[in-house]
C-alpha cells in the first residue's frame, strides 16, 4: 500500500473524506501507466465532471514532463480499450483516426492508415450486437477498408499479434481511399523511468498548452454517456453533502 500526502492546497479544497476532482485528476494522471494516463484523459474530456477551464488547470498543475500526455488526447476515443488501442498504433508509428464515419451513420473505432477499419468490442457490451456489428464489417469492406475486430484480450496480452496482423493487412492493401489528413503534432512517445513514475514525456511548457487539448468531443457523448449525465444531474446536492467515505 502506498501512501500520498497531498499538499494543504489540496486539502483545503475538497471535503474531509474527498479531494476535488481536479487534483484527483492530477494525482490519477502522474500515477497510471501511460496508457493509462491518455485514457484519463481521454476520459475527463468527455466527462460532466471538467470543463476545458478546469482541465487546463489540472494541466498546469501537471509536472512539466508528464503534460506531454495532453497531445496524446482524442476526446472522440468513447472508451478505455479505444484509447489504449489507439496509442499502441500511434506508438507504431500509424495515423489513426477515430470514430469514422460509415455507411448507415454508424463510425468505426479507429481508422489506421486510412486502411484498417478496427472495431475494440468487449463482450459484455457487444454480446447482444452480434449481427449488428457483423453488418458494421460489411460496410466497413464496401467503402474500400479492411475490418478488424480487436477484443480486450487481444489488446491485453496479444498485442504483439495485432501489430503483425495489422502490418500484413497495410502492406498488401491496394489504395482505394484518398490518404488520411496529417495529425497533429503530437509530443514524443514517452520514454520509462527507473524509479518513482513509471514513464516521462518531453517537457510541455504552460504555453504549448492548447484549446484543443480539453476540448470536449465533436460528435457528443454516447447514449449511455448521455444518460449517467442526466442521473448526474438529477442527483440532489444534499446526497452528495451526505455521502461519508467508502469502506
Amino acid at each position: 500500500m502506498r501512501v500520498v500526502h497531498d499538499r494543504p492546497s489540496v486539502v483545503a479544497r475538497g471535503p474531509a473524506w474527498a479531494v476535488d476532482p481536479r487534483d484527483a485528476l492530477v494525482r490519477a494522471v502522474v500515477e497510471a501507466e501511460f496508457e493509462g494516463a491518455v485514457a484519463l484523459w481521454d476520459w475527463a474530456r468527455r466527462s460532466p465532471h471538467f470543463t476545458p477551464a478546469e482541465l487546463h488547470e489540472v494541466a498546469r498543475a501537471l509536472p512539466s514532463d508528464a503534460r506531454g500526455i495532453v497531445t496524446w488526447s482524442d476526446a472522440e476515443s468513447q472508451s478505455f480499450l479505444e484509447s489504449v488501442g489507439r496509442v499502441r498504433f500511434v506508438a507504431d508509428g500509424h495515423d489513426v483516426q477515430t470514430q469514422v464515419g460509415v455507411e448507415g451513420g454508424r463510425s468505426i473505432d479507429l481508422v489506421v492508415d486510412g486502411v484498417l477499419g478496427v472495431e475494440i468490442d468487449g463482450y459484455a457490451f457487444h454480446a447482444d450486437s452480434f449481427e449488428a456489428d457483423r453488418s458494421k464489417d460489411l460496410a466497413i469492406t464496401c467503402e474500400g477498408r479492411v475490418p478488424m475486430r480487436l477484443s480486450s484480450a487481444l489488446i491485453r496480452r496479444a498485442w504483439h499479434r495485432v501489430t503483425v496482423a495489422a502490418r500484413e493487412a497495410i502492406a498488401r492493401h491496394i489504395p482505394s481511399l484518398p490518404l488520411p489528413r496529417r495529425q497533429a503534432s503530437r509530443a514524443p512517445s514517452p520514454r520509462l523511468a527507473p524509479r518513482r513514475r513509471r514513464w516521462r514525456c518531453r517537457r510541455l511548457g504552460i504555453d504549448d498548452l492548447r484549446s484543443d487539448h480539453f476540448a470536449p468531443p465533436q460528435r457528443g457523448l454516447t447514449s449511455s454517456e448521455r444518460e449517467a449525465v442526466a442521473l448526474l444531474d438529477r442527483r440532489p446536492a444534499s446526497d452528495l453533502a451526505s455521502a461519508g467515505p467508502h469502506s
